[in-house]
């Protein structure tokens, strides 16, 4: 593991700087890394460097095999006194496993765990808003995003305020918001985003990404385990984070293409997960499993589609994810059949 300071930021091996404080605030924010531009990286690093608020911060880079690696994205990166940087190399297993592993390099004395994608990147008030309300007795915060390029972010483009924040608070004259009982519906409607969050590191230290999907899901998993376990959760509507748009290489699916297949497949992994572990009450069931009918039809379009060019494999890959697809895919099928024998009478009677 290489790590860089302010002292050395080419050098590994050097020990962290001493905090300006006597007690400092120490947050780990989590970096998972596979990208084919080094200048995202750089990007959110900075983004971190700009958290101006005095809080000592470790930055855990987590390389999952990147086609550019970390080390070069940072060559030009140097963190300032208050910040350190580590970077650990690990093979391609997906950006759940690249958190875990960050999770398990994670201090003891580290008070609050806070998470970026590489792609994405802060504005400058994001920490110092999430601790200042954390240290109030809460225990998970999350903001609203934006996507570049985009005018309304968020909580202001679907209302999320309205919808499932209580009430508002005010913590060391900084406006907050409660959260409603119905928060779980929040993360499964995807309004809690994975750079947006910060939480309290102690109560939740053993908790993990699951691994058996990481296309999609993994994160809501996560919050949802986190949010069985507490009610003291705090939103706060200013931007935290931003998501850059179109330049994720995981991003580039299309409809019918093995990523979309494979992405679509880590759905129906998730939805059945969380369905039948979590312990939801009925209406985030009912939410999950109408997710779930559109995840199935979406796959077996995707099989349809395929099976013309012969291409069967994606129809067994879709019978042995979920035993259940199979009965949308004959539905779809007949479907298709009749279509085209009405289409067929209808030409002779011309």
């Amino acid at each position: 593991m290489v790590e860089l300071n302010s002292r050395n930021a080419q050098n590994s091996g050097d020990s962290k700087l001493s905090p300006s404080s006597k007690n400092p605030i120490n947050v780990s924010v989590i970096i998972p890394y596979y990208q084919n531009d080094g200048n995202l990286l750089a990007r959110a690093v900075n983004s971190v460097f700009t958290q101006n608020n005095g809080l000592e911060i470790e930055i855990i880079i987590v390389d999952d095999e990147s086609p550019f690696p970390a080390s070069e994205a940072l060559k030009a990166v140097s963190p300032p006194e208050n910040v350190t940087i580590k970077v650990q190399k690990q093979t391609n297993q997906g950006a759940a496993k690249a958190r875990n592993t960050g999770l398990d390099l994670v201090g003891e004395t580290t008070d609050y765990v806070a998470f970026l994608d590489s792609d994405d990147y802060w504005t400058p008030s994001h920490l110092a808003l999430a601790v200042n309300g954390l240290q109030s007795n809460y225990d998970f915060y999350f903001s609203s995003r934006i996507v570049e390029d985009e005018k309304q972010d968020l909580f202001t483009k679907f209302d999320v305020a309205n919808h499932y924040l209580a009430s508002r608070i005010t913590i060391n004259e900084q406006a907050y918001w409660t959260v409603k009982q119905d928060f779980m519906m929040a993360i499964i409607r995807g309004f809690v985003v994975t750079s947006s969050v910060v939480y309290r590191f102690s109560p939740f230290k053993e908790l993990r990404f699951p691994t058996t999907f990481f296309r999609f899901g993994e994160d809501q998993y996560f919050f949802m385990l986190i949010a069985k376990r507490t009610d003291r959760i705090l939103a706060n509507e200013s931007i935290g984070s931003t998501y850059g748009s179109g330049v994720s290489i995981y991003s580039q699916q299309n409809f019918s293409s093995a990523k979309d297949f494979l992405r679509i497949q880590d759905e129906i992994r998730f939805r059945k997960k969380a369905i039948n572990e979590i312990g939801l009450g009925n209406l985030e069931k009912t939410a999950l499993k109408n997710r779930l009918i559109d995840a199935r039809k979406a796959l077996t379009a995707i099989a349809l589609d395929r099976a013309k060019e012969k291409e069967f494999i994606f129809l067994y890959k879709m019978v042995t994810t979920d035993p259940l697809t199979f009965y949308y895919f004959i539905v779809s099928s007949l479907k298709k059949i009749i279509k085209s024998s009405r289409s067929q009478i209808r030409r002779f009677h011309i």
